[in-house]
């Protein structure tokens, strides 16, 4: 299908204006009959503003105007999809709304389109909406198989064509003297860092963090778009994540400009598979939008929260890029200056995807089986092994009680120097005397005062992980000893005090040592 300027423009359509039609690109599939009749070539047409289209043409009864159903599925370079339903009158050039479609075509772009989990798909019949329409595809037999071919084909041919528009636009950035025959090439590499989980107590929910980080082989690219495909195991997290309000993105604080919309690029691709990117947003009109420099130092693009399954233990993340060996991806854009046109934009020659570390899941909450001594004196060294499970290998808090302050008060953490073993079942800790970081409720949030003394009392355990636990028997205090203050800056510095009972009589004799 050719369809001259004045029929349809496809930027136009989607940006709203009616009144334009011009085709930029399409890829055209040949009509079923065509296919079973052995035209499987599809034509390839382009013009300065590539994107990729899907058009499955079916014939209506000819009358005194000749018009073609077109189906049009729109999937640009960052297989962002968009569908549109047109009719073509080829000699008035007037476009309208299409409900006719016939089984076969609708099959087609419908099966295509449910490899994409959470891409809004106009109903096939009003009363059964996406769901189920697709239930009434799973149970129709004879339809499935008798396409099956047919979408295979679609499918191979989806790769070539990125491939295709990627030379095309080389060429038109050649001739407008973005790109040089002897240019050195531009490359970006995306890792993931900074991995970890974190309980929040107001949701009562774990949730696994991690930040993505770029870094291009030179430093004279602006990012413009990048997008890529992120395998996840579905025992952590569960599936199609963001089609169940599981993941949270937020742009990094270098790339939080509005050029970059993170939650514009989140799909579900398949249960287990989520796709990830940032960049000029598909919502927003941004003529001339500011974008941000990539060098060969790696920066934090954006930042990913994943709700977890509860109760997981030594459950692997399974997290990896499921096209971390793509040399030609052409997700990934850049421009040579920040503020080109929307338009204007160049794929990497290579993105390189280098996976995460393995990540092994706990999220069992931290139990305490007993703590002992169960007496002892705060602020001359003495310490207590607590005992427990779920701790974390990564050092947390110990709070202990303060008999100045009422409630469920605690004093807020210690210096972590007092932590002298952290393990996953076992915490040893110097019984303090004074902690000036204030209080905290059961909860960990802050309570106004001033923290004093460990005194008798629950104690809790706060992990890494900001989950807790909170012992049920009593530590037993004896005494506190705080040194006076001297008026420095770290006026309670710490020092081993020994009492000893030296004089004959009812005197006592302190010796206070610098060290211990």
């Amino acid at each position: 299908i050719i369809i001259k300027g004045g029929c349809f423009n496809g930027a136009s359509y989607l940006n709203g204006d009616s009144s334009a039609y011009e085709i930029r690109e399409m890829i055209c599939f040949p009509s079923q009959a065509d296919y079973e009749s052995g035209k499987k070539n599809p034509l390839w047409i382009s013009n300065e503003t590539p994107s990729i289209c899907f058009f499955t043409k079916h014939n209506l009864p000819e009358n005194s105007v000749i018009r073609n159903e077109i189906r049009y599925l729109k999937v640009n370079l960052l297989q962002n999809i968009e569908e549109a339903s047109l009719k073509i009158d080829y000699w008035r050039g007037r476009s309208t709304g299409l409900n006719n479609l016939s089984f076969n075509n609708r099959y087609q772009l419908y099966k295509y389109m449910m490899q994409f989990d959470g891409v809004k798909v106009p109903p096939f019949k009003s009363n059964l909406g996406q769901e189920g329409y697709k239930e009434y595809l799973k149970d129709n037999e004879i339809a499935v198989p008798n396409h099956q071919k047919y979408i295979d084909s679609i499918n191979r041919i989806l790769e070539d064509s990125f491939k295709k528009a990627k030379e095309y636009k080389d060429s038109i950035n050649k001739k407008k003297g973005y790109l040089n025959e002897t240019k050195s090439t531009n490359d970006l590499t995306i890792t993931i860092e900074n991995q970890k989980i974190l309980f929040s107590p107001s949701d009562n929910k774990y949730f696994f963090h991690f930040d993505v980080y770029g870094y291009a082989n030179n430093n004279s690219t602006y990012l413009t778009r990048l997008a890529f495909k992120l395998h996840y195991n579905t025992n952590a997290f569960g599936q199609n994540i963001h089609t169940n309000d599981k993941i949270i993105v937020e742009n990094g604080e270098t790339f939080n400009l509005p050029t970059y919309l993170s939650t514009d690029y989140v799909l579900d691709m398949s249960s287990s598979c989520i796709r990830l990117g940032t960049g000029i947003p598909f919502s927003i009109a941004l003529p001339n939008p500011e974008r941000t420099l990539v060098t060969t130092t790696p920066v934090e693009l954006f930042k990913v929260k994943i709700e977890l399954q509860n109760n997981l233990s030594g459950i692997s993340s399974g997290i990896y890029f499921s096209n971390e060996s793509d040399p030609t991806n052409v997700g990934s854009l850049f421009t040579p200056s920040s503020d080109a046109p929307t338009n204007y934009f160049i794929p990497y020659d290579t993105t390189y995807y280098i996976n995460p570390q393995n990540y092994i899941i706990n999220t069992m909450p931290p139990t305490i089986s007993n703590f002992t001594p169960s007496t002892r004196r705060a602020g001359v060294g003495e310490t207590i092994t607590i005992n427990g499970n779920n701790f974390g290998i990564e050092k947390g808090q110990v709070l202990f009680k303060d008999d100045l302050k009422y409630g469920n008060a605690f004093l807020n953490g210690i210096d972590t120097s007092y932590i002298t073993t952290w393990t996953n079942t076992k915490i040893v800790v110097k019984v303090p005397s004074f902690v000036r970081k204030g209080y905290v409720n059961q909860f960990g949030q802050s309570i106004l005062g001033y923290g004093k003394t460990a005194c008798s009392g629950q104690i809790k355990i706060c992990t890494a992980r900001n989950d807790f636990v909170i012992s049920e028997g009593n530590l037993n205090i004896e005494y506190s000893l705080t040194n006076s203050s001297n008026g420095t800056a770290d006026p309670h510095k710490i020092s081993r005090v020994y009492l000893a009972r030296l004089g004959t009589c009812s005197d006592m004799i302190f010796t206070l040592h610098t060290s211990f």
